[in-house]
């Protein structure tokens, strides 16, 4: 949002960065002041609500670019609440600014928010959508070989958007999606396939009754009912194995 440059409070004290980049130096923000003007105001100052003022919490450079050396009457500016920890501002600030990459977002988030956090707290915060948000927090409960895989490169936003869905066998379909991109397969064709198998997973209950009722059929192993059982081949394949070790077989 637009506010007053005249109403924020720019206290040098405030400014928990140190290095020579973050002085409040009008000369030393002079270059960054040109870029401003020339292409705008790209990345919004931070600060928090102070009465019907600001306190400046993060981005003191581009504040002093625009409002003193510039001059400009208004700034581009993210606002949080009263109260609000500038610790947690900076390690957002430093998220933003940094541009890391998809898993480094990942344990970013789990840095930055304690586990009881709500997701629209996070969202708020980041100015993310609830999608984006998510899948980066889900990621985390991936088993470990998984986020190996993700820390890797190998996986990254679209394909962790399926294995942190209710149903899929992440391990099982982590490696399907990373053979399948060296097949060359496309990432339609491999959600189609991981997530109609989801679908075929069956509730605790079904599977007893499943489990059950395939035993009950002479030369049927417990592995192929299993199997069955979870979802994880169709009762057609089943009905074709049965014919293969007897006859009139038929499944109710």
């Amino acid at each position: 949002m637009k506010i007053k440059c005249a109403d924020i409070i720019a206290d040098p004290a405030d400014n928990t960065s140190r290095d020579e980049l973050n002085r409040m130096n009008p000369q030393d923000c002079v270059g960054l002041a040109k870029t401003i003007d020339q292409q705008g105001q790209i990345q919004p100052v931070v600060v928090i609500q102070e009465g019907d003022k600001y306190r400046l919490a993060a981005g003191f450079r581009r504040f002093t670019a625009i409002s003193i050396v510039l001059g400009w009457e208004e700034i581009d500016a993210k606002v949080f609440p009263a109260g609000t920890d500038t610790q947690l501002i900076n390690a957002l600030e430093n998220f933003q600014r940094n541009n890391p990459s998809f898993w480094e977002q990942c344990c970013a988030l789990r840095a930055i928010y304690p586990d009881d956090i709500e997701m629209k707290q996070i969202e708020r915060d980041m100015g993310m959508s609830k999608q984006w948000v998510n899948v980066r927090w889900k990621a985390w409960r991936l088993p470990e070989e998984v986020k190996g895989q993700i820390a890797a490169g190998l996986l990254g936003f679209t394909d962790v958007q399926m294995l942190v869905q209710d149903g899929v066998d992440s391990e099982r379909a982590a490696q399907k999606l990373i053979d399948g991109k060296a097949a060359g397969k496309t990432t339609h064709q491999m959600r189609k396939n991981i997530l109609e198998h989801r679908r075929n997973i069956r509730g605790k209950k079904a599977i007893q009754q499943t489990m059950t009722k395939c035993l009950a059929i002479g030369n049927m192993t417990v592995v192929q009912a299993l199997r069955y059982a979870i979802g994880e081949i169709e009762e057609k394949s089943l009905l074709n194995w049965l014919k293969k070790h007897q006859s009139d077989t038929n499944i109710e």
